[in-house]
């Protein structure tokens, strides 16, 4: 039999034993498993005992499989089941995939987390949950990745509010209400306006200066918020220093450590000299924006998409400052300058940089980064625009 697990997660498999020579299932009193029965491999290595024997379910005639974190620590976890003394059952066995973890055979995408929020209305407050949750899957059902920050939606009723700013400040924080908002957009006037102020905001590392990390954490500044979980589900983006021009996604957070989780594993690991910000996958309430709901409503299903394109090397072959994308393709010049386009595949998963020049070429959309990336993009990678 074939199943699927987590990756490093000790688990259990059920499963039934054919008695030898019969079509029977093996009961407690045909078989009794001992040491050198059970093989286990991991990814096709050197097989050796399992750690624990299958025992007979009570009441049933099948047996408990039970893996330890250790044995499921591989991409495939293949088991023999062979009676190495007077053949009591029929030769069995069991493979095992792995997901979750970047090392796993399948590792998990934002797609698992995106469906966790869209099965929750809770999520999505007000009468129209279905028709929110129908219009957030369709623009996210293509990626592989996704971030949450568009700020292209129609804004016009929004003018020269200051408490809508502010609110708006706190919203993009993940900060309560009444508190003093760490980013500042002063007024909101113009989506080019607003765009800007918190564009700048991230690209200095709004939030403040990391304590350190690991393969797969960063330790937030320690003014951040104590409340375990409180910053799960964010993008995180390294917007100087060690490590500068990643974003990843915050998977756990421990309020009292302030140690992010994060996925997948930083290409090179921040330390006490990396600037960072944090911004939600957008899925609050705003209420309403200066007497609008309207307004609110639109500015949220902006927050919860972003543009998303592929490299295309069949017209121009990319370098470390130049590609281009054959679905990406406005034909207005500088149309995308000066937004952040993050890679979300490929041998760029994870890097950011700012779009310094956008131009339609030819049949593709044209894009100048900086700083230059490490290395040139791959053809048929994908990124989104933030």
């Amino acid at each position: 039999m074939e199943a699927q697990r987590k990756y490093g997660v000790a688990t259990v498999v059920n499963a039934p034993m054919i008695k030898a020579g019969v079509i029977d299932f093996a009961a407690s009193g045909d078989w009794t498993p001992v040491t050198g029965d059970v093989l286990i491999s991991l990814d096709e290595a050197a097989a050796g005992n399992i750690a624990t024997l299958p025992a007979i379910i009570s009441g049933m005639n099948a047996w408990k499989f039970a893996f330890s974190a250790a044995e499921m620590q591989a991409k495939r976890i293949t088991v023999t089941i062979v009676d190495s003394a007077t053949k009591t059952v029929e030769d069995s066995a069991i493979i095992l995939t792995t997901y979750g973890h970047a090392s796993a055979e399948h590792v998990e995408t934002i797609n698992d987390f995106r469906d966790s929020i869209l099965s929750d209305s809770t999520a999505f407050p007000g009468a129209n949950v279905d028709a929110a949750i129908t219009a957030v899957k369709a623009k996210t059902d293509s990626l592989t990745f996704s971030t949450a920050l568009q700020l292209d939606s129609n804004m016009l009723a929004i003018s020269s509010d200051g408490t809508a700013a502010d609110n708006l400040e706190l919203f993009i924080e993940g900060t309560a209400l009444g508190t003093s908002p760490k980013v500042d957009l002063h007024e909101i006037k113009t989506v080019g306006e607003s765009a800007s102020n918190l564009m700048s905001w991230m690209r200095a590392g709004g939030n403040g200066t990391a304590q350190g990390g690991s393969t797969n954490t960063i330790t937030l500044a320690a003014t951040e918020t104590s409340t375990n979980n409180a910053a799960k589900s964010m993008l995180v983006c390294l917007a100087s220093g060690t490590a500068a021009n990643q974003a990843r996604i915050i998977v756990a957070y421990d309020g009292v450590s302030k140690v992010a989780t994060v996925s997948p594993d930083w290409e090179v690991i921040p330390d006490n000299t990396t600037k960072y910000a944090t911004v939600p996958f957008g899925q609050g309430d705003l209420g309403m924006i200066r007497g609008s709901l309207a307004a609110a409503t639109s500015f949220q299903k902006a927050l919860a998409s972003s543009p998303t394109g592929t490299v295309d090397h069949s017209a121009f072959t990319a370098t470390t400052t130049i590609f281009e994308s054959d679905d990406i393709t406005t034909a207005t010049a500088d149309h995308w300058n000066p937004r952040i386009i993050l890679f979300t595949s490929g041998n760029l998963d994870g890097f950011v940089a700012d779009i310094a020049d956008y131009s339609l070429t030819g049949a593709n959309g044209r894009f100048t980064v900086s700083p230059a990336m490490p290395s040139a993009p791959a053809d048929n990678i994908t990124f989104v625009i933030l």
